[in-house]
């Protein structure tokens, strides 16, 4: 996932130097997807780990929200294997 101000765009593969690294199991990443589970209630919970640059992600949270919204209809028609 790429944040470039007020812009978001999904990129395959790793980043070549990102500002932050976000952890989490695949477990836990669809529990989010299927809306099962709030992302910062998994944060807190010690189920998601950042590290980077932690703050360049709350300057982002506007366009994180905005992916997140945008993609609702694409993580509805996806079936996530167990």
């Amino acid at each position: 996932l790429v944040v470039d101000g007020s812009s978001v765009r999904l990129v395959a593969g790793p980043a070549a130097s990102p500002d932050v690294t976000v952890t989490q199991t695949y477990a836990v990443s669809t529990q989010i997807a299927k809306g099962q589970r709030n992302p910062l209630d998994a944060f807190q919970h010690g189920l998601i780990e950042l590290s980077g640059d932690v703050r360049a992600m709350v300057v982002a949270h506007r366009a994180l929200d905005g992916a997140h919204e945008s993609t609702a209809a694409m993580r509805a028609a996806t079936t996530y294997p167990e």
